[in-house]
């Protein structure tokens, strides 16, 4: 079968290549096994290297598009990768407003978005209530470095992605948390909302279920002020007992409790501060004196 490649005036077939190796046109590298080679010439591509999209948005440079260019502009000699600083003589992802290019080896490196391999979620978007554009569904690999926006932890895998800012990622699982929850477990009393961040002035809450500070998204109920991090959404209370009906409600007193205990205590510290410094103040006042005392019968 033949194959017609934007680079190349004539066409292309798949062959095999010499065992010794030759070099791909796109990328400078090595093919060992097969590639889209021409049997006039002796142009040779990688398979990989043949079907790469001719323009993209990239996190790199999501300012503009990148379009795959394989001749350098007129006048000019082989253009310099922006993010090795080399070149040569291979394919380049350019941006011409910008002057910005990358070469096939380190858009190869960085290449992050990958689609998902999923013929039903391939294209599928999300329109998420924390982020203004929509978000598309890839597949992260483990070299992304990315991290969450809702929960913060590391992303690879499936993800929803922002295409437009090139920033703001989700877990998949994250990006299809709902927005209330009626009746959980740890706060059956009234339901808990989704929130971007901390609804307090200070911008930093305490889960009430593990005590420990909510680092990203919350769950929180704003009649009772009741936080809930991502983790202890999905486990239920611990406490089991055989004659206890409602579980849920008797851990939330629990939680209410453990919160007026520390108030208790802290009041408590307080008044024990103030009542040192008011036995202090006499102790001072009667040393004073007897320093006097003991001057004055010196004299």
């Amino acid at each position: 079968m033949e194959v017609r490649h934007f680079s190349h005036e004539h066409p292309l077939i798949l062959d095999r290549v010499d065992d010794s190796g030759e070099i791909c046109i796109a990328c400078s590298r090595r093919i060992f096994d097969q590639g889209l080679a021409c049997s006039s010439c002796g142009f040779l591509l990688h398979e990989k290297c043949a079907v790469l999209p001719r323009e993209l948005s990239h996190h790199l440079h999501p300012q503009h598009p990148l379009t795959l260019v394989f001749d350098p502009p007129q006048g000019s000699e082989f253009l310099q990768c922006s993010v090795c600083g080399r070149t040569h003589p291979g394919f380049v992802y350019r941006c011409n407003q910008c002057n910005y290019n990358i070469d096939i080896n380190c858009f190869s490196k960085n290449q992050v978005l990958i689609p998902d391999v999923s013929t039903e979620e391939k294209n599928r978007k999300l329109q998420h209530f924390s982020h203004n554009n929509p978000l598309r569904l890839s597949y992260l690999a483990k070299r992304s470095a990315r991290n969450c926006h809702l929960c913060g932890l590391p992303v690879s895998g499936p993800a929803y992605c922002c295409t437009e800012c090139g920033n703001f990622t989700l877990h998949k699982s994250c990006g299809q948390l709902p927005q209330c929850i009626q009746e959980h477990p740890f706060h059956p009393s009234h339901p808990l909302r989704l929130l971007t961040q901390s609804p307090y002035p200070s911008k930093e809450s305490l889960c009430d279920a593990c005590r420990k500070p909510i680092v990203g998204f919350e769950y929180h109920c704003g009649i009772c002020n009741f936080d809930l991090d991502l983790t202890c959404l999905s486990i239920s209370p611990a406490l089991r007992h055989k004659d206890c009906p409602d579980q849920g409600r008797l851990r939330e007193e629990i939680v209410k409790a453990e919160a007026e205990v520390e108030v208790l205590v802290k009041k408590f510290k307080q008044e024990l501060n103030s009542l040192s410094e008011q036995l202090q103040a006499p102790a001072g006042r009667i040393r004073a004196y007897q320093t006097c005392s003991s001057n004055s019968r010196t004299n």
